[in-house]
């Protein structure tokens, strides 16, 4: 039944069982790469973020102004499950979650009429609400930050690095998406004439009103326009591109005689640069930063690294005086996380090792407790992969766990099969294990937001129970037919039973007493 060959009871001969699982573990070794690394579990509900500003306005007076009459008219709709908002000085947000079934894209629709019907109430002076899907922990995985320092101006280095860096960096292919910020937007001021406009009996308020109506009644997808009235004039804000193709000159004021009056007619219209509320140097220079966050269920150090990569190739290229300085990269806290868990379950396993060693003294019998692990773990990354489950904390957390449920399997069923040369006590190790797999169970009961993070955790650990009940019923039992186990001399064998029978009899007279 073993080395010459012989078919073991289930028909197949134990060294092409052997080599089965060999095989298993090479393709599951070769499918690291490919696992999905996170820092943390990229999943979410549907979900959608409203975001608005009113400049200088006060928490109380956005909260009453607009936030509650926001979540008076979202409240009602169907398939929302939790609604919360935020209101503080300028600005305010409002957050919707929805049920699992809900279809995102039809609620965001309804959203965005709600709001355009909405929008006619708020003050002046309120911004277009911004409408983004996700929830606010996983909309977007930021994965690294770069800070981009040189002598120009901020808005001449973010213009470059939007024309000539990001480009590069959008076209990896799990790169999800790339902001740079830290310079001024550049605006439109207009400046009225007080001499015409009293003639024509107007005022800047007027005129502000006629400006933020055309907008009002412009808007097209993010197109949005911010119009606050200044001392010299007004000044307005696009949010978008489309700036470019705007008509001045055909925004209708008022109507003077039976003549409409126009903004060119009593106003001057400039664009420049928006003036800056704050400064930001390093070593004299001025800075931006750049934001790249990674698609969802990308492998995150892969991608850290593919970026990396393509930044040193562009600094090659940089003008004299630009710098590129990474001011966080989430693949670092993968890599330490990743680290101190595999020392952790390395120690773990060490210790264990030890005591087996201790107590058998056998090589091949630690060797098998080796082996049977780490053919559990390579033919469980197929699985993980198969399933599309994240490798992330707390799915690390489940893998670490497991570790110990994997041993305890192979023990028993090395120990048992080392005796009685059958596998009976597989119903005992399956009883066993199925209890503990019905335990995890309790996750799918959670509430959604709940489970969201732990169903990788449950996951996991399911798959390495499943696989280690396999290795336990014909891995091992392959191997130790192929590899017999030394057995005990006679001699040795006697004196362990008289060990055996005295400590026995010593046992029986303390129960006695």
């Amino acid at each position: 039944m073993s080395k010459n060959g012989k078919i073991n009871n289930e028909g197949v001969s134990p060294f092409s069982v052997m080599l089965i699982f060999i095989a298993l573990t090479i393709i599951g070794v070769a499918m690291v790469p490919l696992l999905n690394i996170q820092l943390k579990p990229s999943r979410s509900l549907p979900a959608l973020n409203i975001t608005y500003n009113w400049p200088d306005a006060s928490a109380k007076v956005l909260e009453r102004e607009v936030t509650a009459k926001l979540e008076g008219m979202l409240g009602g709709m169907a398939g929302l499950e939790e609604i919360s908002s935020v209101s503080s000085k300028g600005w305010g947000q409002v957050s919707l979650s929805f049920k699992k079934t809900t279809d995102l894209d039809l609620s965001r629709f309804e959203v965005s009429t709600l709001i355009r019907r909405l929008y006619n109430d708020f003050p002046k002076g309120v911004s277009y609400p911004l409408i983004s899907a996700g929830s606010n922990d996983n909309q977007n995985q930021t994965l690294l930050t770069y800070t981009i320092s040189a002598g120009a101006p901020p808005y001449y280095i973010q213009q470059y690095v939007e024309d000539n860096i990001v480009p590069g960096l959008s076209a990896i292919e799990s790169v999800n998406d790339i902001k740079v910020y830290g310079a001024n937007p550049f605006e439109w001021v207009i400046t009225t004439r007080a001499d015409l406009l009293k003639q024509l009996g107007l005022t800047t308020a007027d005129v502000s009103t006629a400006v933020s109506n055309y907008f009002r009644h412009a808007v097209v997808g993010n197109f949005n326009a911010r119009v606050d009235p200044g001392h010299s004039g007004i000044t307005v804000l696009l949010e978008n591109q489309l700036a470019d193709t705007l008509s001045w000159d055909k925004i209708p004021i008022a109507k003077n005689n039976g003549r409409i009056v126009y903004l060119n007619d009593i106003a001057n219209v400039s664009y420049k640069e928006q003036e800056p509320d704050s400064y930001y140097r390093i070593n004299g220079l001025n800075t931006i930063n750049m934001v790249i966050s990674s698609s969802p269920g990308s492998n995150a150090i892969k991608t850290a690294g593919e970026v990396k990569s393509k930044i040193q190739q562009i600094e090659e290229f940089l003008p004299a005086g630009f710098n590129l300085l990474l001011s966080y990269d989430a693949s670092a806290f993968i890599g330490e996380d990743l680290t101190k868990i595999g020392l952790r379950s390395l120690f773990s396993i060490v210790i264990l090792l030890l005591f087996i060693v201790l107590i058998t003294r056998q090589k091949r019998y630690v060797l098998l407790i080796i082996f049977s692990l780490l053919i559990n773990l390579a033919v469980a990354v197929i699985l993980y992969i198969l399933l599309k489950l994240e490798i992330h904390l707390y799915s690390l957390a489940g893998i670490t766990v497991s570790f110990g449920i994997i041993i305890d399997n192979s023990i028993i069923m090395i120990d048992h099969y080392r005796h009685y040369k059958n596998k009976k006590v597989f119903l005992g190790i399956l009883a066993a294990t199925l209890t503990t797999m019905g335990s995890l169970s309790v996750v799918f009961f959670l509430k959604e937001s709940q489970r969201i993070n732990l169903v990788d955790f449950v996951w996991v650990m399911l798959a390495n129970l499943l696989v280690s009940l396999f290795v336990a019923l014909f891995f091992i039992p392959a191997f130790m037919q192929q590899f017999p186990f030394r057995t005990k001399s006679g001699k040795v064998f006697i004196r362990r039973k008289r060990r055996v029978i005295r400590f026995n009899r010593l046992y029986l007279k303390e129960i006695a007493f």
